[in-house]
Order: structure tokens, then C-alpha cells, then sequence
């Protein structure tokens, strides 16, 4: 993965040619930006059946002393582990696929994934594997591009692109000969999305290829077509390959959810504001409480802990009985400085020692 770096549920893509160049995920802007009702119907319908079908074991963990927080974090674990599961599935298929085109030897199918079952079927990942030979041999594909990183530094965004190649049989309406070049996306999921589309046409309108990690990069090559290789054991040759309507209305929706994840990005997730108490005798408002104040940050929960409840008891303590608190150290001390200074306030001097 050409300059992917991934922190938590963060994604973004670093030019090595030029670290300061940062673009945004194509999957991270769809993935924020767009709604999936079914994938969020079957993330819920995956927790209540682990939990109707572990009823008694949690009653034995209650009964055992677990706290009711600890059974919810047990049951959101389980499902956790079945979406992770689906996506080491989906990985799984890319590594044979790079064997596929690299005439490497069929990785093996990593131990804990072997009879998986996801979703109330157990998985043959052997015969998915069989799928995608059975669609690199019957179109005869000609790869040109396989997990790549392409980008767009012009509209600010990168992406990890499947596949690039050509079907060399295939002749397309309107042309004389055969062959023709095809962006494709591998699925092995049950559902199939329609930002899927807004995906291949964003990686479709990408302007260059980073070829490594030195910064080297060559031209996007134009395709001709958009398609999806699903993936699934119950088609009769292990694959379906859908090929999508793309163009200029698919590249706005991407756009339109792009400007979206920026506003986002932004504006932040919390709602922000100046909370408002009944003003003092001349209208002004008293000074702020301290469960108010994000710009303490970890710092504020250690001094409600500590039994402070206005801006101003922390401004009553010199800076050693700040130190002092649980929970206050040297890093955590500097926002409650910026905090004090921000409203024209300090740590009380301490007392010279005669």
C-alpha cells in the first residue's frame, strides 16, 4: 500500500514524494458521508442473535458478578469480531488475487478463518477462490494495475483501486475491435452498494498512479469501463461481474459526499457553544463551570473528580496543588494554564516561606 496510513478509524494517503501533501480516503469519505440501512440491519441483527443464543452463558457471567456494562461490552465484542471477520475474508481474496496475477502459489487460508461462519452461513473460502480464478481465466484478463494507490491531488482525495485490466475478448458497442480496459472492485460480501458506483468513478477520475516509495508516480490510464467482481459460492462460477453505470452524476455524488466529510471534518462532532446560567447582579455571566470547558480536555475530568466545580476553584490553587490532583501531570497542566489565561485568570501565587 503505496503511502495508506491508517490510525484507528482514520484514513489518509501521504504523497512520499512530498509529506506534506495529505489526501483523504475515498473509502473513509464514502464510509462517513453515505447511508447504509442494511449494513447497520445486520450489525443489529448480529448482536441480538449472539445475544438470544449466549442467554444463559450471560446469565452464568452476571451470576459470576459481571456488571451489566461488562455483558454489553461482551456482546458488542462478538459482533466486533464477526464484522472483522467478514473484512479478513475480503483481504483474504486480494492476496490471492496478487497470486493470481503474480503467478505466486495460492496463500493458504489463515487458520481462524477456515469454516468461519458469518452471517448464518459458513464460508468456503476455497470456493470463492475459485471464483476469481474462474473470472481471470474465462475473460481471459491482461492485468495492468492491482492494489494500487491512485489519486486526484487536484480535488484532494486517494484511494486503494483493485483491479486494472483488459478483457481482450470483449468488443463494446460502437467499436471495431476487441479488448476492452476495466477498473474493478472485488466484493464477497452478501450486499452490494450503490456508492460503490461514486467509488469507481472517483478512483476513475484519479490523475496519477503512485508507483513507490520513493515518490515516483506514472498517469492514470484511461478505462473504458466500471465493474464489480462479486464474489459468492452460490454463483455458478463462484463469481458475478456486474459492470456499473459510472460517470458524471456518479463523480458529483462523490464530490457532493466529499464536501459533506470536509463540513464534517470541520465543524466536529461535538456541538460546541457557551453554555448560559442565570446572569449575575450587573447581566454578565458568571465564570464558567468546569464540566463546561472541552479546552481542558483530559484534564477536566480529574478535577470534577477532585471535587472543583467552577473556573475559579481551579484559579484558587497555586500550581503545585494543581500538580497535586489525581490525574494532573505535567502534560494535563497546560490546558488548565491556556484554560485560566483565556479568561483573564491564573494560578494563585504560592506563599513565600518567611
Amino acid at each position: 500500500m503505496i503511502g495508506r496510513f491508517d490510525n484507528g478509524d482514520n484514513r489518509v494517503y501521504v504523497d512520499p514524494a512530498d509529506p506534506e501533501v495529505v489526501l483523504d480516503s475515498v473509502t473513509k469519505v464514502l464510509g462517513a458521508t453515505e447511508e447504509k440501512a442494511q449494513l447497520r440491519e445486520w450489525i443489529a441483527r448480529l448482536t441480538a442473535e449472539f445475544a438470544i443464543d449466549q442467554h444463559d452463558y450471560l446469565g452464568t457471567l452476571k451470576a459470576e458478578g459481571a456488571t451489566r456494562d461488562d455483558l454489553v461490552d461482551f456482546v458488542k465484542a462478538e459482533a466486533k469480531r464477526l464484522r472483522d471477520l467478514a473484512s479478513e475474508m475480503g483481504t483474504y481474496q486480494h492476496d490471492v488475487l496478487e497470486a493470481l496475477l503474480l503467478d505466486l502459489p495460492i496463500p493458504s487460508i489463515p487458520h481462524h478463518l477456515v469454516d468461519a461462519e458469518v452471517d448464518g452461513e459458513v464460508i468456503d473460502l476455497d470456493e470463492i477462490s475459485d471464483g476469481l480464478l474462474n473470472f481471470h481465466t474465462d475473460f481471459d484478463l491482461d492485468p495492468e494495475l492491482a492494489e494500487a494507490t491512485v489519486a486526484n491531488p487536484a480535488e484532494g482525495y486517494a484511494g486503494t483501486l483493485d483491479l486494472v485490466g483488459t478483457l481482450p475478448h470483449v468488443q463494446l458497442p460502437g467499436k471495431a475491435t476487441r479488448g476492452a480496459r476495466g477498473l474493478f472492485d472485488l466484493k464477497c460480501g452478501k450486499h452490494l452498494y450503490s456508492t460503490m458506483r461514486a467509488q469507481l468513478e472517483a478512483y476513475r477520475r484519479c490523475t496519477e498512479v503512485w508507483v513507490d516509495h520513493l515518490g515516483n508516480k506514472e498517469a492514470m490510464p484511461a478505462v473504458d469501463f466500471c465493474a464489480v467482481v462479486h464474489l459468492r459460492k452460490s454463483y455458478a462460477r463462484g463469481y458475478k461481474l456486474f459492470v456499473v453505470p459510472t460517470g458524471d452524476a456518479e463523480y458529483q455524488r462523490f464530490l457532493n459526499a466529499y464536501r459533506t466529510y470536509r463540513d464534517q471534518q470541520e465543524a466536529g462532532s461535538k456541538l460546541g457553544g457557551t453554555v448560559w446560567y442565570p446572569p449575575l447582579p450587573d447581566g454578565s455571566q458568571p465564570l464558567p463551570l468546569i464540566e463546561d470547558l472541552d479546552a481542558l480536555g483530559r484534564a477536566r475530568s480529574a478535577l470534577v473528580k477532585a471535587g472543583l466545580r467552577s473556573i475559579s476553584d481551579l484559579a484558587a490553587l497555586t500550581r503545585d496543588e494543581a500538580l497535586a490532583l489525581k490525574g494532573i501531570a505535567d502534560k494535563t497542566i497546560v490546558p488548565c494554564e491556556e484554560t485560566l489565561a483565556a479568561y483573564g485568570l491564573s494560578f494563585t501565587e504560592a506563599a513565600e516561606v518567611a
